[in-house]
């Protein structure tokens, strides 16, 4: 009897949306499925959309290491989080995004991307203001 071990994991992130007062975003990447390796690193890197790196949010990139320690390795669902700073501005403007994008899997099992780029949108919490100004006057009406 032979038994063919499916050894192929999924690697994921989110994507998620959060008030630029929250001052940071947090996505969650989720290794999913058997994998014959306990260990496994990806690469990440924060990209443009309508957000812009410096004025809505800080660059990040780095490296995400998992390390299993189930039978099989990542035979259940693994996460771990990247959290990248937002800059709460007071410009009034509407909602904008940026992307974290994954890449570059290191490990000696077999793991493709299922979802490499998780999306932030970014809500606004500045709010337009009017003010009026109320005078009076008083005279003969003619």
């Amino acid at each position: 009897m032979v038994s063919i071990i499916d050894d192929e994991a999924t690697i994921s992130i989110n994507d998620i949306t959060v008030s630029e007062s929250a001052n940071t975003a947090t996505l969650t990447v989720t290794v999913q499925g058997p994998m014959m390796a306990a260990n496994l690193d990806v690469d990440y890197a924060t990209a443009n959309g309508t957000a812009t790196a410096g004025t809505d949010y800080t660059l990040n990139s780095g490296t995400i290491s998992f390390s299993s320690t189930n039978s099989p390795p990542f035979g259940v669902s693994e996460t771990e989080t990247i959290t990248i700073s937002l800059s709460d501005d007071a410009i009034i403007e509407g909602s904008e995004y940026f992307e974290v994008n994954l890449s570059n899997i290191v490990t000696t099992g077999s793991v493709v991307i299922s979802d490499g780029a998780g999306r932030i949108t970014i809500t606004d919490n500045d709010a337009a203001t009017v003010d009026f100004n109320v005078t009076s006057s008083s005279g003969a009406e003619s």
